[in-house]
């Protein structure tokens, strides 16, 4: 937002004169200005400071996304050693902002994994990036191979014990869900929470990667039973089985 002179800012004043002057002005004020930026600035000049909009960082921040396996680690690599010190360069000493690549393989602690809160932090770091930036926020690397499709952390509760109902129903075993998962009340709506990966192999007496794809294919079966029973949408469905 920008002001072009100070006859953009009027002083109320109860002199006719002044009346008709603001009258006349009232098709070329803040000419120069959009309709949004128009609004606010009549909003901050009634004294609604709450209506400033939040000023960007000069930092272009940028989030970079792709399987986290071997298949794009020759392109991070390259891109970390040779095009990122080029762009820092060239952002600070042609424009004067700060340029910073945001790479998750290097920003995960371990207790992440083990809590998979790590979709959490990678959206909140995503969130953050696209807040923060003064431009591009976010950069996808697609190659050939899927990515990683973690098993649930949350799920609502309607939906959890939907696909539950459709298991034993169609008389599959729901042990699994029973002993990983556990109801949160502290929230609203109520949420079912997927353990730790050590508390769900140690109630189960199985190893972590057993426990995960027999969940995995749980979750598959009882939401594609929820679905041809009308119980959840095929949207959810693909929110609980898609990366």
């Amino acid at each position: 937002m920008r002001y072009r002179h100070l006859e953009d800012v009027v002083v109320e004043s109860a002199t006719p004169d002044d009346r008709v002057r603001r009258e006349r002005e009232i098709p070329y004020r803040y000419g120069h200005l959009n309709d949004s930026d128009r609004q606010t600035v009549e909003s901050v000049m009634k004294g609604k400071v709450s209506a400033i909009p939040k000023t960007k960082s000069k930092v272009i921040k940028v989030f970079i996304s792709s399987t986290f396996t071997v298949d794009m680690l020759e392109e991070r690599n390259a891109l970390a050693e040779t095009v990122y010190p080029k762009l820092r360069n060239y952002c600070r000493d042609k424009h004067g902002v700060d340029f910073q690549a945001v790479d998750m393989r290097w920003g995960i602690p371990l207790e992440a994994s083990n809590d998979h809160s790590v979709t959490d932090l990678c959206m909140s770091e995503l969130y953050h990036c696209q807040d923060l930036s003064l431009g591009p926020h976010f950069v996808a690397l697609v190659g050939q191979k899927y990515g990683f499709c973690p098993v649930p952390a949350a799920i609502d509760r309607g939906v959890f014990e939907a696909l539950v109902e459709q298991l034993k129903t169609a008389g599959e075993s729901t042990d699994l869900f029973d002993k990983c998962y556990k109801r949160d009340q502290n929230v609203a709506p109520s949420v079912y929470r997927l353990l730790d990966k050590g508390s769900c192999s140690a109630v189960t007496e199985q190893d972590w990667e057993t426990v995960e794809t027999k969940l995995k294919d749980s979750i598959a079966l009882g939401g594609r039973l929820a679905v041809a029973a009308s119980e959840i949408s095929q949207e959810t469905l693909r929110m609980l089985t898609c990366s």
